[in-house]
């Protein structure tokens, strides 16, 4: 008897002291998200400031199976389903849709006990057959990208224009679509990308990991003045904490902790695009011109 007090008292100091951090950060991950506010690239311009380089905001919809695949999150999408034809659902203020949707939540978690996976599978399908269309998607292939994916955070769809991503985010909160989340980035576009690459340069992308394990990307210099100047241009990146509620969603005038991001340098170039243009045409016209002369030697 006093040795088992002795094992649950020593429990209870694990739980209190030692494990204490453990389950705070444990509870963080689970009722808060980070979202990246990624820095805008600075551009790269001419002697008259047109620009060569400049950055353009895009985002990619990722899926989080954890959330996708849970019976107990996907039951919200399904209530919300049922409950939205229901007669006079659209008279009902929020607060009585939400209490709605919870009735009927607890009614299907009840009704598939003994087999939750129906649950997961019909809200797969559902969130499928909404989503696809404003992505440009057949459903077999977001599907297919989904299934056959590896890892839990899974990359869908990438560099969508913010137009799409918004209009799919309103989406994904409207239907109470569980497991989609969404990464703001940014994709650099080059104004003449057969002029002057040598010295322009170019970008490509690393991957890094959260404290979630999520992997996320970044856009960093490769070659050219994109790589030389890479600690005036990169600028740094911001992120904004969310605090979310049971099922994942945002938790209404929670306003989270922000970092805001700081924008990358302009920087200037002595080269002239409009001479450059003509410069390099001429020794285009000389090359193809040299090369038909040399042809009948051959």
């Amino acid at each position: 008897m006093v040795t088992g007090l002795s094992v649950l008292s020593g429990r209870l100091v694990q739980i209190q002291l030692v494990d204490r951090k453990h389950y705070e950060e444990s509870s963080k991950r689970t009722y808060y998200r980070v979202e990246k506010l990624p820095a805008t690239r600075g551009m790269i311009v001419d002697r008259r400031e047109e620009p060569l380089a400049k950055s353009i905001p895009v985002s990619t919809m990722y899926v989080d199976k954890n959330h996708l695949f849970d019976p107990k999150l996907a039951s919200y999408g399904l209530a919300y389903q049922e409950a939205s034809v229901e007669p006079g659902w659209n008279a009902l203020d929020p607060a009585k849709q939400h209490r709605r949707i919870s009735s009927l939540r607890g009614e299907i978690l009840s009704q598939y006990k003994e087999n939750p996976d129906v649950i997961v599978q019909k809200h797969f399908a559902y969130a499928i057959g909404i989503l696809a269309r404003p992505l440009g998607m057949r459903r077999e292939k977001l599907r297919e990208i989904i299934e056959s994916s590896k890892g839990k955070w899974v990359p869908v769809v990438k560099d969508l224009p913010e137009d799409v991503a918004d209009r799919v985010r309103q989406d994904v909160d409207h239907y109470w679509i569980q497991g989609f989340e969404f990464e703001n980035s940014i994709k650099r576009w080059y104004t003449s990308p057969n002029l002057a690459t040598h010295l322009t340069g170019f970008t490509g992308e690393i991957e890094d990991q959260d404290a979630d394990g999520k992997t996320h990307t970044k856009v960093v210099g490769r070659f050219g003045v994109e790589s030389a100047m890479e600690e005036f241009l990169a600028g740094r990146d911001g992120s904004r904490e969310h605090r979310r509620d049971a099922r994942g969603l945002l938790i209404p005038g929670d306003s989270g902790s922000l970092k805001p991001p700081r924008s990358g340098l302009n920087v200037k170039l002595t080269i002239d695009m409009g001479i450059q243009s003509i410069v390099e045409e001429e020794l285009d016209l000389g090359l193809k011109e040299y090369m038909a002369k040399r042809e009948p030697l051959s």
